[in-house]
């Protein structure tokens, strides 16, 4: 009976391999003599063990094409399914699961994008299954392999948006990100609004002075409690700390945030703290409400 299935497949369908490593099916007849002959001579100079299953279609909608390459794979193994769809340069690639693996669902994506959809809409099939297999055949050899005309858009893409592990490089930047704009901007509008703050008190009461006001120039990078052999490196100090801060913990919080597993636990955590740090700011800052809370500031807080 398998003979039987086969020469069904070769009569209705044009299936033609020089060898078993690759079938064509084209039952809508778009490949032409120039094609076959192109794809032939490729298929001839390979040494491959995996086989390719090529189907062409003039015009399917996506969903129907997801739907026959998954009927074709799930009966295969050791396979690559690729169908075509000519008129709406659409594409869907599907691996046998002994070969899932292998290559990433990113890296599909960018071959269908940046490889066979330009072939597709030039119409150049040969070239969409001849650079597809090749493509293919570096992919499988060498899981750190990218195409020559991917590099530029695809390397990085490829390191910050996604990895097979749950691993996401881009979410701890972001991450890292946040974190910098608390340990610098934050320092930056807390002063600003403190300053805001002080100006008018100083308009309502004339005994404060802002230029005499301790807590105000120190206010910055938070500096209040230092003791004095520290206050002596001033901004040299200040700089360093906030560089130590941007290394460790910075670095612990882009490792922790790029582990996808955990940013249901990470990301509450990390809002939670930015309301915190937020609304803390503007309670300190009521100090600066009327002379009567400032003086009482006073008395609680000590710069010795």
């Amino acid at each position: 009976m398998k003979w039987l299935f086969f020469l069904v497949l070769l009569l209705n369908h044009q299936v033609f391999a020089k060898n078993i490593s690759y079938i064509i099916l084209d039952p809508e007849h778009l490949l032409t003599a120039e094609h076959r002959g192109e794809i032939n001579n490729f298929f001839s100079h390979i040494d491959t063990d995996i086989q390719y299953f090529f189907y062409l279609f003039e015009n399917i909608n996506e969903q129907k094409l997801t739907e026959k390459g998954q009927s074709l794979v799930s009966k295969k193994s050791n396979s690559i399914v690729i169908l075509f769809s000519i008129e709406n340069a659409k594409s869907s690639v599907l691996l046998t699961e002994d070969l899932k693996n292998k290559v990433s669902h990113f890296k599909l994506q960018k071959l269908q994008e940046l490889v066979i959809h330009p072939h597709l809409r030039q119409e150049n099939l040969s070239f969409a299954i001849i650079d597809t297999t090749k493509n293919f055949i570096e992919l499988l050899k060498d899981d750190q392999y990218f195409p020559e005309q991917l590099t530029n858009q695809f390397l990085s893409q490829e390191w910050f948006f996604y990895n097979d592990g749950g691993y996401i490089p881009a979410l701890g930047i972001i991450f890292w990100i946040y974190y910098l704009f608390f340990l610098l901007g934050l320092p930056y509008l807390r002063y600003r609004h403190y300053l805001k703050r002080a100006e008018k008190l100083e308009k309502l009461y004339p005994q404060y002075l802002r230029k005499n006001d301790p807590y105000l120039k120190l206010d910055y990078f938070n500096n209040i409690g230092l003791k004095e052999h520290e206050k002596k490196w001033g901004v040299i100090y200040d700089i360093f700390r906030t560089i130590f801060f941007m290394i460790n913990p910075g670095i612990f919080i882009y490792i922790i945030g790029s582990i996808q597993i955990i940013i249901y636990v990470t990301l509450p955590i990390a809002v939670f703290v930015g309301f915190y740090l937020i609304k803390r700011m503007k309670n300190k800052a009521n100090r600066y409400n009327s002379i009567g809370l400032y003086k009482e500031f006073l008395k609680t807080h000590s710069l010795e």
